[in-house]
């Protein structure tokens, strides 16, 4: 097979509006770059995963930023997001540019939307929690791309779109107690704040039924971090508080550990979901928040499989998303996509961060 030549570079995005402006006209379409392959596996990772999305078993997409990023000698940081047309046996590139995609959603009708922040000087989200947050969106399933929205004050961390012209981001910022949500009823054009609490990663099932998680660790500890779970059954104009724990606490057995960075979200129905923490591996509810299961929090964690007989810490979970009760995805390490069919007591490797091609 001829080798692809490299694709060029899409621009950043680099409008700025306040939450409540409209922003300008778009720019013309930015196609996606040729796509090559996965090939051979390369020394070591190039690339560190930051999140993941399938639409379904077989159409699925993952996000990337250069590991090196934030070194003095590497001058060339991008984001990467690969595409995969068979439920990830093989990965293509589907864009690159300067923005780090740290949250994705895809509709089955190739509408789809790519929320973070940008690569340059970062080697992860942190130092770039006061840069200036950008949202692109595709409407023909990822083929170009268009800036839609960029804010300042740090990266989006989530996106959530329940409908076509109702969606939702969370800003990752620095800042303690901050409002970090953002509501649009036209389809990304104009954003106004929640007012919710706190959210720094949101996660809606229908217009009206929305959750929010907060445990962004911005001033972190020995592992440990305060966290609450909100939700709303009136498309966000109130917010209930079903549970949270701090270091003034003694937490509930069955509640949220205290344990773990917060690292995402994905709520599959009004009663099941997902959480991802950094040092605490997933935890699991299926009442809407009241009550979490928590997998994985153990480094080793049950004797699951090592990749290419290296150590894999099962705790550090980067991203996590579930199709059903049983089919689910996560990204580990900053380097491993897993696969799970069994609702997470057994994981495969699904895709190993160091097969990526990092030179496109």
């Amino acid at each position: 097979m001829a080798t692809p030549s490299a694709p060029e570079t899409a621009s950043p995005v680099t409008t700025s509006p306040a939450p409540s402006e409209q922003t300008p006209p778009r720019p013309p379409s930015v196609p996606a770059p040729p796509p090559p392959t996965v090939g051979a596996a390369q020394p070591g990772p190039s690339l560190r995963l930051t999140t993941v999305f399938f639409t379904d078993a077989t159409h699925g997409w993952a996000g990337a930023l250069s590991q090196d990023c934030g070194n003095s000698t590497v001058t060339d940081c991008r984001g990467f997001l690969f595409r995969s047309d068979d439920g990830g046996a093989t990965w293509q590139t589907a864009y690159v540019s300067d923005v780090v995609p740290l949250a994705l959603q895809f509709d089955a009708d190739g509408t789809g939307w790519l929320a973070g922040g940008p690569a340059s000087g970062s080697r992860s989200i942190y130092p770039i929690m006061n840069a200036e947050a950008n949202l692109l969106e595709t409407t023909d399933n990822g083929r170009s791309w268009q800036p839609l929205y960029a804010a300042k004050g740090g990266a989006f961390l989530s996106v959530s779109f329940p409908s076509a012209t109702e969606g939702w981001l969370t800003i990752g910022s620095s800042v303690i107690g901050t409002n970090n949500l953002l509501h649009t009823t036209d389809g990304g054009h104009i954003w106004t704040a929640g007012n919710a609490p706190c959210a720094d990663w949101v996660s809606f099932v229908s217009p009206q039924d929305g959750f929010a998680f907060c445990g962004f660790p911005r001033n972190p500890g020995p592992g440990v971090m305060s966290k609450s779970f909100l939700r709303t059954t009136d498309g966000g104009a109130t917010w209930q508080t079903v549970g949270s724990v701090s270091e003034a606490q003694i937490p509930h057995r069955e509640g949220l550990p205290l344990a773990g960075y917060g690292a995402g979200l994905s709520m599959r129905t009004a009663t099941e979901g997902w959480i991802a923490l950094t040092r605490g591996g997933f935890l699991h509810t299926t009442d809407g928040g009241t009550t979490w299961e928590s997998q994985l929090s153990d480094r080793r964690a049950r004797n699951l499989p090592t990749v290419d007989g290296g150590y894999l810490d099962y705790s550090m979970a980067d991203a996590v998303q579930f199709l059903s009760a049983t089919h689910g995805y996560a990204v580990l390490n900053g380097r491993y996509l897993m696969e799970t069919t069994d609702g997470g007591t057994n994981w495969q490797l699904l895709l190993d961060a160091a097969k990526l091609p990092a030179d496109s």
